[in-house]
């Protein structure tokens, strides 16, 4: 299945349709349109999208037939180790941040992937 395919169909199954979708990963209609035609999302878009349905990217883009399956070093697909994260109080976090987790757990999903990819340009920056 073609990238457009694999969207649409996961939209269809979320009972939301590709437009808004978009609109809540912060994708314009224009870049919707081009999937459609054929044109394939950027690595970190692939991931936003991966994040929002919950399936990896290797999925997205056709290479493997299972949701949350990847591509192994011999091209099969492979299940990824499933983690739990840790519950926040077994991670003795300072106040500092327990107040953010609590503030971010507020936030609609385009606001946290705006955060995301804020605290990811902060870290690039060594700041």
């Amino acid at each position: 299945m073609t990238f457009w395919e694999v969207f649409k169909e996961l939209c269809d199954k979320s009972g939301k349709r590709p437009n808004p979708v978009g609109k809540e990963i912060g994708v314009s209609s224009a870049t919707i349109a081009k999937w459609k035609a054929g044109s394939v999302p950027n690595g970190e878009t692939l991931v936003m999208i991966a994040d929002y349905f919950g399936c990896s990217t290797d999925y997205l883009l056709g290479r493997v037939d299972e949701p949350t399956a990847v591509v192994g070093e011999e091209n099969n697909p492979v299940q990824p180790a499933a983690s739990t994260p840790a519950p926040i109080s077994e991670l003795r976090p300072d106040g500092v941040t327990v107040e953010f987790l609590k503030a971010f757990e507020t936030l609609d999903f385009s606001d946290k992937l705006d955060t995301m990819n804020f605290v990811r340009d902060r870290m690039r920056k060594g700041a």
